[in-house]
């Protein structure tokens, strides 16, 4: 378990229409919080299962928590590429906001220190 700092731009859109006028605005998800990776090493891969819980921040911040998966390739000693996916969702449902869940899709590099 660990800290995390995520920002995932342009995940969603959203098309609002008042009075004939339709606006459409683009979110971005920010989150702060903790994530947990188990997982098990086979080779030069690396498979885990991810869940997170934190603050969400997209259009409201709320509490938000996320699970998932990843597959990860070692390329040397500290060096490695991933693959991410994971469902981000709310963990205060009020009716009043229609904050959405997120399935995000990850690919990226990876420094150890």
């Amino acid at each position: 378990m660990g800290p995390e700092v995520a920002w995932y731009g342009g995940v969603g859109t959203r098309t609002e229409v008042f009075n004939g006028q339709v606006t459409l605005s683009q979110h971005s998800l920010f989150q702060l919080g903790a994530l947990l990776r188990l997982g098990a090493e086979v080779g030069p891969t690396r498979t885990s299962v991810l869940a997170g819980l934190g603050l969400n921040d997209n259009r409201s911040g709320h509490a938000g928590a996320s699970v998932g998966g990843e597959v990860e390739l070692l390329l040397g000693e500290r060096l490695s590429v991933a693959l991410e996916v994971r469902y981000h969702f709310n963990l205060e449902r009020e009716l009043s906001r229609s904050d959405p869940d997120y399935l995000t899709f990850g690919v990226g590099s990876r420094l150890r220190w």
